[in-house]
């Protein structure tokens, strides 16, 4: 069973969570599957159930891998953390005795990077006290954030492309047409580690009948990072200057023209702009895995829980055309002759203009609320 849950442990990593480092480059494409959907193929017997107008998706009794333990139990058992108005921690496991929720209080917990570390967090309290509001606007709430923001997930703006060629001497040769711009980084994508609340036993005290309501939980997937700029395709290659003319001298004072000097090279064109980078995928919502005893988990339909999934970011812009090179000048002229070498013509901007934006990825998917049936009592 423990081996089986630890397959079900990497399943829901890997499609809630995210290596920081990886985010703003190769992160761009987190599973596409509902974690229920995604779990059902590793063979678990995933029920949904309706409570009280909350969906939970039920996987029966399963043991807790022992990593997780192992960090709990690790971890300081504290006393009591109680939430009366605004809280912040940034720990990733919270391990206490007695954790209270009263009307207005906002627990916020800032999740740090755990790509490393099990993907996972952990609200672990022996005791979890919800005392209701006389009024739903006072509802307590645990919010759950991201350690970074969708500014970090931006794509990065790519460099202007390559000047064109240029002969670099006097031979009145034409200049190249300047690169296209490299396409802009692609947007990041961030998807919550699992997040756990485990608990013995679950108090709820009501001060109006009329709020069923007890706490709600907020993991809402963080929007996708912007598709990076594309690059400024690069300018056209300047025109070489014409073949100098030439003259002969038989005798001393004696000359006479042989050669006339070269027209100018033509400019080469510019560049085309860059294509922008893709937009990154929104980032799934955090899905939340409630473990106590059965008694105890038939209460949690009075949690409300926001998990939608993020809005894809913006998608990155295309470079803007490079510039045509400058046509070269006429040859060098030697008095004796008559006519000079003509210059040549400026290149034109980069056609087409750009390779255009980037592609526009998907809004993040909605997490999941788990129940699974564990005594805990060996956590506290």
């Amino acid at each position: 069973m423990i081996r089986l849950f630890a397959i079900f442990l990497a399943a829901a990593a890997f499609a809630t969570s995210a290596r920081a480092e990886d985010q703003i480059a190769a992160q761009q494409a987190p599973t596409t599957k509902a974690l229920p959907e995604f779990l059902k193929e590793f063979g678990f017997d995933v029920r949904q159930q309706r409570q009280d107008n909350q969906t939970f998706y039920v996987i029966g009794k399963a043991a807790m891998p022992s990593q997780i333990v192992t960090e709990v139990l690790a971890t300081p058992l504290r006393d009591l953390l109680t939430v009366t108005g605004n809280r912040s921690v940034t720990e990733p496991i919270l391990r206490f005795n007695e954790v209270v929720f009263n009307p207005k209080g906002v627990l916020t917990w800032s999740i740090p990077d755990r790509s490393n570390d099990g993907n996972y967090v952990v609200l672990a309290a022996k005791k979890l006290v919800l005392n209701t509001p006389a009024q739903l606007s006072e509802l307590a709430r645990l919010v759950v954030n991201p350690h970074l923001s969708s500014a970090d997930l931006k794509g990065s703006d790519s460099r202007p492309g390559p000047q064109g060629w240029t002969s670099g001497t006097d031979d009145g040769a034409n200049g190249g047409r300047g690169g296209n711009g490299p396409t802009g980084g692609n947007g990041g994508a961030y998807t919550f580690p699992a997040i756990y609340i485990v608990f013995q036993s679950l108090e709820i005290n009501t001060a109006n009948p009329a709020i069923t309501s007890a706490l709600r939980i907020e993991s809402v997937g963080l929007a996708g990072g912007a598709g990076g700029r594309g690059g400024d395709g690069g300018p056209g290659g300047p025109g070489s200057r014409g073949t100098p003319g030439d003259r002969n001298c038989p005798l001393p004072g004696v000359c006479y023209c042989t050669a006339g000097p070269g027209n100018g090279g033509n400019g080469g064109d510019g560049g085309s702009g860059g294509k922008g980078g893709d937009s990154g995928r929104g980032g799934a919502g955090g899905s939340i895995f409630f473990l106590g005893p059965l008694a105890e988990l038939n209460k949690t339909p009075r949690i409300e829980i926001s998990q939608t999934g993020g809005k894809s970011g913006a998608v990155g812009m295309p470079g803007s055309p490079g510039g045509g090179g400058p046509g070269g000048g006429g040859g060098s002229k030697p008095f004796e002759c008559v006519n000079g070498g003509g210059s040549g013509s400026g290149g034109s901007a980069g056609s087409p203009p750009n390779l255009g934006p980037g592609l526009k990825k998907p809004d993040g998917l909605d997490g999941a609320a788990f129940k699974s049936e564990r005594d805990n009592s060996d956590l506290f």
